[in-house]
């Protein structure tokens, strides 16, 4: 049985398995948790909630496929085959869900396998449940955080990106 639905919760309680389609064709088919935790493109990782995106070039790095951002360095994140066959300096993205950004003190950072992103919050909004932050990276990138506190305008925060949650795409990935 088919089941029709632009609601990824939705989706996520009824099926066994996801069919992710765009501009008519199959984007990708797999369990929820197979889509969710391995978008094959920014639009199936959009779509599931990965609307925070990074821009910048791909850095070649001993650590696997990375982009390199202007003020904090190699980002590193989990790449589809397009993003790992992108030639070293083409235009990259990395998309990741606001949830999966974690406060941290700089110099508590060391956990293996996280990114950091120093942050200037722009504003914070109470949710109900939980805080959301608009927040720019230190090269201006805009992204959005959620906290179970709130946050002030101009506070500037460290925080931890894990590479596992983090998807890199090719920028010619439409």
């Amino acid at each position: 049985m088919f089941h029709v639905t632009h609601d990824p919760e939705e989706a996520f309680s009824m099926a066994d398995r996801l069919l992710i389609m765009r501009k008519g064709n199959i984007d990708q088919i797999g369990t929820p948790q197979e889509c969710f935790s391995r978008p094959a493109s920014r639009h199936a990782a959009s779509l599931l909630g990965a609307i925070n995106r990074l821009q910048g070039m791909k850095e070649g790095t001993p650590g696997g496929t990375a982009i390199r951002l202007p003020s904090d360095g190699a980002i590193y994140g989990i790449s589809g085959a397009e993003a790992a066959d992108a030639q070293v300096g083409s235009a990259m993205e990395l998309l990741f869900r606001p949830e999966d950004l974690v406060l941290t003190e700089e110099e508590n950072f060391e956990a293996e396998g996280n990114n950091k992103l120093r942050l200037r919050i722009r504003y914070c909004t109470f949710e109900g449940n939980r805080w959301r932050s608009a927040a720019d990276t230190t090269d201006g990138q805009p992204l959005y955080l959620l906290t179970d506190y709130p946050l002030d305008a101009d506070q500037q925060v460290v925080a931890a990106l894990p590479a596992s949650k983090s998807f890199l795409y090719a920028k010619n990935d439409d």
